[in-house]
């Protein structure tokens, strides 16, 4: 049985914690494809890079995946924040 002087916990909203894990689905879909994608681009990049001097698949690596890269950790990052949220 319930003591009165305990605190009542906080109610979660349902809905709430729907979008969080959907955008942490999302956000991870993204992030995690295109962060191994532009890993292994760029090892390659510099690979290339170390033996020929020339490192421009290097910035293309990081051009082209640091858009993905940045969107899909928004992403995470708004759910982690909407999850501890009460």
């Amino acid at each position: 049985m319930r003591e009165p002087d305990d605190p009542i916990p906080p109610k979660r909203n349902a809905g709430l914690m729907a979008v969080a894990v959907a955008l942490m689905l999302i956000g991870l879909l993204i992030l995690v494809p295109s962060g191994l994608c532009t890993a292994i681009f760029g090892l390659s990049g510099i690979a290339s890079g170390l033996q020929s001097g020339h490192w421009g698949a290097l910035g293309l690596a990081i051009g082209f995946g640091a858009i993905p890269i940045l969107l899909g950790s928004a992403l995470v990052w708004a759910a982690v924040h909407l999850m501890r949220r009460k």
